[in-house]
């Protein structure tokens, strides 16, 4: 199976253009990462097999609470009730923004991280005018590893503290 180079779908899955991520487009993902877990097309997902899915989606494994209950009762969760859990996941009701959708919004290719490329993208299409060379700035500040991307976990971090400095 051929996989994109940094990335946890196969290429097939991973669409290159810009796209909006609009409720089809979600969809589409949504599917595309259930049938990559499925990889026997048995039409429904182990633990493991979930963990993939989800990571697929939202660009990070998600957490044990969440998992147990999904599978609560049950050893296999179908399409349906995956898209349950992941729209559930989605449209949370905080006051906050919700770091996985922001995430996801902003991994249009699905790579799993994020790079420079991905803020100027998304500050183009909401009609922001910062320079590339502004983007890149910022960037490396965010980028504290200096990996030349950054993962969700970096990411998250970053929006808890602006957060924190905001709510100040």
């Amino acid at each position: 199976m051929e996989v994109a180079q940094g990335n946890f779908l196969p290429a097939r899955f991973s669409p290159r253009c810009e796209r909006e991520m609009t409720p089809n487009v979600y969809k589409e993902r949504v599917r595309k990462a259930f049938e990559y877990a499925d990889a026997e097309a048995t039409g429904s997902l182990t633990k493991r097999q979930y963990k993939i899915a989800m990571t697929a989606v939202f660009g990070h494994c998600p957490e044990k609470v969440e998992i147990k209950h999904a599978f609560e009762s049950t050893d296999r969760v179908s399409y349906e009730e995956f898209e349950h859990w992941v729209s559930t996941k989605h449209f949370t009701d905080d006051a906050h923004v919700n770091p996985e959708i922001l995430f996801t919004l902003l991994d249009k290719d699905y790579k799993g991280y994020l790079v420079v490329d991905d803020f100027f993208s998304a500050s183009t299409l909401v009609g922001l005018k910062i320079s590339p060379s502004i983007w890149e700035t910022v960037f490396k500040e965010l980028d504290r590893h200096k990996k030349g991307y950054i993962d969700f976990v970096d990411f998250s971090r970053v929006l808890a503290t602006v957060y924190k400095i905001t709510a100040r």
